[in-house]
């Protein structure tokens, strides 16, 4: 047994002291002074409660999430416990634990919006969409003024496509919290989908004057920026963004990418071998259209599209099993496009589409592009039986049409 050197009144001192470093941010002097009364205090819920806290604002998640359920054996009853338990777990990616976190906070204390947001974004990695969007609308009826619930929603929303939805929720969030840089970046995020650039590019900056070292709002800025063109401006994002996080996933492609473009040739050479060095390491740190350009090895373009693939369009079994259609009278084939009016792509297409057999084949159009009414879209509708727009529906609804 440890002897107890400190009485009672400077444990409390102590414990004091600590709560002030804890709440100002010095995480590890609060935590060393937590840890000696633990010696002392070796059961006390408070102490560990808190110690699990800096845990998780260190990011050592396992650790916190260890600390905690040491706890909840002592007491099992801790709503906040469970919930932040719940939090780290999320983190970690272990989303079915996560939700039973969750429950379980909510069993102990039924009208926490809190829980009930944070939940929504567990169902929501665990694809149970619906459910994950009954839980943000729970908390919002609890919280009506609840941004981080709104924003959770929008975020939902935006990854099932239901753009203008995602788009009012994040303008909730903002209403609410009129500084919320992270809604400003995913509402620029919509407005990219959208198609509407410029309103993106308005979006990323608010996000920006909120959040100065906001390093993702400065890399999709400069992604905008360069599909309008407007190469100068974009290269001055990507070198912010790269300033601020050299790791952001594919930047420096975009970079090396416009600087050719702009003819500017001063570390050209050492950032090309610095981008296919990373590739041949599986880093993900280019996108296949801008290596074409800048990397004349098949080898490293095969290994580029393997890593973008791999990262961006991961295998997700949640569509319902393809029926097999009876015999038709004609071959049907389905044409996605983003380009379906005045785009290289259709220049090159139409007459494709203009010469298939109508006796033989049934064409349908599948467009996830903008809207355009201009004379190629009116050309090339005169060649499908059915002209579907998608862009605002999810796969699992594009799977049913």
């Amino acid at each position: 047994h440890k002897k107890k050197t400190g009485s009672t009144s400077e444990q409390r001192k102590m414990f004091q002291e600590a709560l002030v470093l804890h709440r100002s941010g010095q995480l590890d002097l609060a935590e060393t002074k937590y840890k000696k009364l633990l010696d002392f205090l070796p059961n006390n819920i408070d102490l560990l409660t808190n110690l699990g806290t800096i845990a998780l604002q260190k990011g050592m998640l396992e650790e916190g999430v260890k600390i905690i359920n040491s706890s909840l054996l002592i007491n099992p009853n801790q709503s906040t416990a469970h919930n932040n338990c719940g939090n780290a777990l999320k983190e970690l990616k272990r989303f079915d634990e996560a939700l039973a976190s969750y429950d379980r906070a909510i069993e102990l204390k039924l009208n926490d919006a809190e829980v009930y947001s944070n939940r929504g974004l567990a169902l929501h990695e665990l694809k149970k969409t619906d459910e994950a969007l009954a839980s943000y609308d729970y908390a919002i009826s609890l919280k009506p003024d609840y941004a981080d619930a709104y924003f959770n929603r929008g975020f939902t929303l935006h990854k099932l496509n239901r753009l203008n939805e995602a788009l009012a929720s994040y303008d909730r969030a903002i209403e609410f919290k009129s500084n919320y840089a992270e809604a400003y970046f995913s509402r620029g995020n919509v407005f990219r989908d959208l198609k509407e650039l410029n309103k993106a590019i308005e979006s990323y900056d608010r996000a920006i004057s909120f959040k100065p070292d906001y390093a993702d709002a400065y890399f999709n800025r400069g992604l905008r920026l360069h599909e309008l063109n407007r190469l100068n401006e974009a290269l001055a994002s990507f070198n912010r963004a790269i300033e601020l996080k050299p790791d952001i996933d594919f930047l420096l492609s975009y970079l090396i990418y416009t600087k050719m473009q702009l003819c500017i040739w001063d570390d050209f050479p050492q950032r090309l071998n610095e981008l296919t060095k990373k590739i041949i390491n599986n880093e993900k740190v280019a996108v296949p259209f801008p290596v074409l350009a800048l990397i004349d090895e098949p080898e490293i373009q095969r290994k580029t599209n393997e890593i973008y693939v791999k990262n961006e369009c991961p295998m997700i079994n949640v569509l319902p099993k393809i029926k097999r259609y009876p015999k038709h009278s004609k071959i049907r084939i389905g044409y996605f496009s983003a380009d379906f009016h005045n785009h290289a792509t259709m220049h090159l297409m139409a007459e494709l589409f203009e010469r298939h057999d109508k006796k033989k084949f049934e064409l349908i159009a599948f467009s996830f592009g903008p809207d355009k009414k201009d004379e190629w879209r009116q050309r090339v509708l005169l060649c499908f039986d059915q002209f579907v727009d998608v862009r605002l529906k999810s796969d699992q609804e594009i799977s049913l049409l």
